[in-house]
């Protein structure tokens, strides 16, 4: 269950976008990530809060808070280096032994390269790293150290950015436990300084289960509120019943350039 409940935080991970310049024009990644980097010398600060529903298949866990901290560097031009610091609230039903617990998932540290066209109207980008269990036995995270290797590419056609990414990540040990990503999502500016964007996506186990093949569904948006800062929101929806991902899930975050 608790593999389950970690492979959550990166599903709303939606909410994670990198402000380059003001008005709007980058987006940090959805679950589908995003070919684009932190500035040149810039350290950027990302805070997130996401509430999810969880399944049945979870109980007795009921529902789970995520608190995500993300630092993002641009230490060259095209490459950034990013830390991720999630931690969570698990609430369980009123019978259970325990009401609620409180833990940290995995830290992560993870470097991306991106390549984009003189014009901005393609980008591709290569994103590598490593996660590293933070609490012994863990209450949220995987207990184990992995890795993770991401490629993603988007193109520009009228108002619309499309993108595309497909992933792998698994722990040292075997990866028999690891999971394939993918995803496709479309973003549109509604105005110099909103955005709205929707996603289809799936991180799916590698090895068999008899449960159905999970899908989900994001949609949400962005706004400017001062000068390189960024605030968004986004709801997630369950589209198939995998224990993979939550039934239902909502986010608020805000990003700003230090």
């Amino acid at each position: 269950m608790m593999l389950h409940i970690q492979q959550t935080r990166i599903v709303i991970i939606f909410a994670v976008m990198i402000v380059m310049l003001y008005p709007v024009k980058a987006e940090r990644p959805m679950f589908t990530d995003d070919p684009n980097v932190s500035p040149y010398r810039v350290l950027t600060l990302e805070l997130g809060n996401h509430f999810e529903i969880l399944r049945s298949a979870e109980r007795p866990a009921q529902f789970i808070n995520w608190f995500d901290v993300n630092l993002v560097y641009g230490f060259a031009r095209n490459y950034e280096v990013s830390v991720h610091i999630p931690a969570g609230i698990l609430v369980y039903e009123s019978h259970a032994p325990k009401r609620s617990e409180f833990g940290s998932d995995d830290l992560s540290i993870g470097v991306k390269r991106v390549w984009r066209a003189v014009d901005d109207r393609w980008g591709a980008g290569i994103e590598g790293g490593f996660s590293f269990p933070v609490e012994s036995p863990p209450v949220l995270g995987s207990g184990k150290e992995g890795y993770w290797l991401n490629t993603m590419a988007d193109v520009a056609t009228g108002r619309w950015i499309i993108r595309t990414a497909l992933g792998f990540m698994s722990p040292f040990d075997t990866t028999d436990d690891g999971y394939v990503m993918a995803g496709l999502a479309a973003r549109t500016d509604f105005h110099p300084v909103y955005f709205g964007s929707i996603e289809l996506f799936t991180e799916a186990p590698v090895s068999t289960t008899n449960e159905e093949f999970p899908l989900n569904a994001m949609i949400g948006g962005g706004f400017g509120v001062f000068n390189k800062a960024i605030l968004d929101l986004g709801l997630l929806f369950g589209l198939t019943n995998s224990t993979v991902f939550p039934g239902l899930g909502v986010h608020a975050g805000i990003t700003v350039e230090i």
